[in-house]
């Protein structure tokens, strides 16, 4: 990382904190991702009561720096968004032309509970474990691409209806993003290079549903067939542990005596290890692979709801 970089990024944190200074509170910081098999910096910018936000990629920013816009320019970008006062900027071309702008959606599965304050923002499914929305990528004024949420508003612009946008994010997303399963312990050693052990204790019956990108995977429950596929490769019926938006994890049911155990170990790592912004649920699920059901397990016995 150069030097250059370092002092723009301190430029950027300390101009946001600024500009967003006397309104609402923000929290401003950045973090790393992984996208495309790379680790990237971002910079996230969050309403201290929200627990979702969008993240800024700072290696475009900076590059955006080296063309010759300013850190003041740029930030004032970020606020217009943030405050919703730029919606024609933003929206831009790939709002109005359809054919453009559903090379570019995603659905996204993000906790319900969460983002109940949030649904009528834009199209939504209610789904057994959570709430599918659907992004999609747009350009500033200063030509950077944000990924931001289908608002009612963009949907009315793409002249389609939520089901052809829904159809349209699906077949895009799975083509993009096909669905990854594999074994926890290996996911582990390819990560760290040496035997596992840690928050998960992961064993030989523990494993990882996600996508190529390890992005937003545990949308891949939603691709029609996927779960019949995994309950095919374990060869019986499964619980499903939403280890956050991210990705699932997969537990034979023959594994565990119940999921009691499992519930508690999910919310244990929730609160201790998990991001609020990327927790998916608090709850255990079962796949009944001959009714091709997600249903939740309750809280009592081998109770179950659809």
């Amino acid at each position: 990382m150069d030097r250059g970089y370092r002092e723009f990024r301190e430029a950027m944190l300390q101009q946001m904190r600024t500009s967003l200074q006397g309104g609402e509170p923000f929290e401003v910081r950045t973090d790393k991702v992984e996208k495309c098999s790379r680790t990237m910096e971002v910079l996230i910018v969050r309403r201290r009561k929200e627990p979702v936000s969008p993240v800024f990629y700072l290696e475009q920013l900076y590059q955006n720096y080296l063309n010759g816009r300013t850190v003041p320019e740029i930030c004032e970008d970020i606020t217009s968004f943030l405050l919703g006062h730029q919606a024609p900027e933003l929206s831009g071309r790939p709002t109005e032309d359809y054919g453009e702008a559903k090379k570019t959606l995603q659905v996204r599965l993000l906790s319900r509970e969460a983002n109940q304050r949030y649904l009528d923002q834009g199209p939504y499914r209610t789904m057994t474990l959570g709430m599918a929305v659907v992004y999609a990528a747009v350009k500033n004024s200063a030509g950077k691409v944000l990924e931001t949420r289908v608002t009612n508003g963009m949907l009315a612009g793409y002249g389609v209806t939520d089901d052809q946008l829904f159809e349209d994010a699906m077949a895009h997303t799975r083509t993009k993003c096909p669905f990854i399963f594999s074994s926890l312990d290996s996911v582990i050693q390819n990560a760290i290079g040496v035997k596992p052990g840690g928050i998960w204790e992961p064993g030989p019956e523990i494993y990882v549903l996600t996508n190529r990108e390890n992005w937003y995977g545990a949308a891949v429950a939603l691709y029609p067939g996927t779960l019949q596929k995994v309950r095919e490769m374990v060869g019986e019926d499964f619980y499903i542990l939403p280890a956050s938006v991210h990705e699932l994890l997969v537990i034979k049911k023959s594994a565990v005596q119940g999921p009691g155990i499992l519930r508690e170990m999910v919310r244990s790592v929730n609160r201790e290890h998990v991001r609020p912004e990327i927790q998916l649920s608090n709850e255990v699920f079962e796949y009944r692979g001959e009714e091709r059901q997600i249903l939740q397990c309750k809280e009592q016995g081998r109770e179950w709801e659809r």
